[in-house]
């Protein structure tokens, strides 16, 4: 089988995905390719060129950027494509990009099955007008409707495809994955912050995200400012972004302990899950972030809100963390309040549920193998 996947940008993260479907594709005689829409994004620090491999293209175009929004344009796609002679096109990242749209519209006339790599649910917060939200389920429709089928990470975006997709489009697993490895090897803990913290009493919460909108830190230092366990908290933000001025005003209007340290290399962050105590991701939207995937295999109990699209597979509620929403303060404060106060024994066993569930939906090498087979057989 001829694979190709068409995607914004390179990654770390999906670079990892991609070299083990590599080696996978190659051990069973299958070719798998990657075609890369643009060098890099603003909003994010990785180039191209920092991740050389043999199945990556970087594809010629141009990019339209406002915001945090980016259309990438190749122009060239449908000859590459048709050079490529391929069996199966897969097309991730936005449906703005009109790339995604011509790889559904060139499937018969190429005679390949067409594949949306689909994260999106319907919990993500977004403030749009009527007419603008009449539109949107239009284009999503339509957009939807023209694949053969569809990869999706979880319970939340599988319920999202079957709103707008055909009924009988094919549907495959496919989770986030990290390099379990990273979080999982023993590594001696220098961190004088999390020392200093925890000498001090404090329960450690660990938010790894961009200083964004959309992840909500700004709204949940205002919850964590109403609980009872306000003093005993200590919150630790490891990124950054155009917020951090206004962030670091709201925690010292609101009184709440929050100490912003940069962003940090995946080999750090590791290190910090080891001396954290719970795992933070508060956002207003996000559709499957890998950082609660991190948390499961660095077996730590994890806090989440009802927008971050994975919840469903990595939060057993009150067993090995929680999940809050954002509709109701009240109960988010009492959450974040029972969290807080929980003992050693109950974390420790929180942890050892997250890195259950890790091994039971994130061993990398178990799922680039099942879904090869899935697309391959279909």
């Amino acid at each position: 089988m001829n694979i190709v996947l068409y995607t914004n940008i390179m990654t770390p993260y999906r670079k990892y995905f991609y070299d083990l479907f590599y080696q996978e594709c190659n051990s069973n005689g299958d070719d798998f390719k990657v075609l890369v829409m643009a060098e890099n994004e603003n909003n994010r620090s990785w180039y191209f060129n920092d991740f050389v491999a043999p199945y990556a293209t970087l594809l010629q175009g141009k990019t339209i950027s406002r915001g945090e929004t980016y259309i990438h344009i190749n122009q060239n796609l449908p000859q590459i494509l048709k050079s490529m002679t391929p069996d199966i096109v897969i097309a991730s990242g936005s449906y703005l990009c009109p790339g995604t749209w011509k790889i559904a519209k060139l499937k018969d006339k190429l005679g390949y099955r067409a594949y949306f790599w689909s994260e999106s649910h319907l919990d993500e917060a977004r403030n749009y007008s009527g007419l603008k939200i009449k539109i949107r389920e239009l284009i999503r429709e339509k957009f939807y409707k023209s694949f053969d089928g569809f990869l999706c990470p979880g319970k939340l975006a599988f319920s999202f495809v079957e709103k707008y997709a055909s009924r009988n489009a094919e549907l495959i697993h496919l989770p986030n994955l990290v390099d379990e490895s990273v979080f999982t090897k023993d590594v001696q803990i220098t961190d004088s912050l999390c020392q200093q913290l925890h000498d001090d009493g404090k329960m450690i919460f660990f938010i790894p995200a961009r200083l964004s909108e959309v992840k909500g830190i700004g709204p949940f230092i205002e919850l964590v400012s109403k609980t009872k366990n306000k003093k005993k908290i200590s919150v630790i933000v490891a990124g950054e972004g155009a917020l951090l001025t206004e962030l670091k005003h709201l925690a010292q209007e609101l009184e709440v302990d929050v100490h912003f340290i940069g962003s940090k290399k995946q080999d750090e962050v590791a290190k910090l899950y080891k001396c954290v105590d719970i795992f933070v991701l508060p956002s207003l939207s996000d559709p499957n972030p890998l950082t609660c995937v991190e948390a499961l295999w660095s077996k730590k109990p994890l806090l989440v809100s009802n927008h971050v699209g994975n919840y469903p597979e990595v939060i057993i509620q009150g067993e090995n963390g929680y999940m809050f929403s954002y509709d109701s303060n009240f109960d988010a404060v009492a959450i974040i309040d029972e969290i807080s106060s929980k003992d050693p024994t109950w974390m420790k066993i929180a942890g050892e549920k997250s890195y259950e569930i890790a091994l039971n939906m994130y061993d990398s090498r178990k799922t680039v193998q099942r879904v090869r087979t899935e697309l391959c057989s279909k």
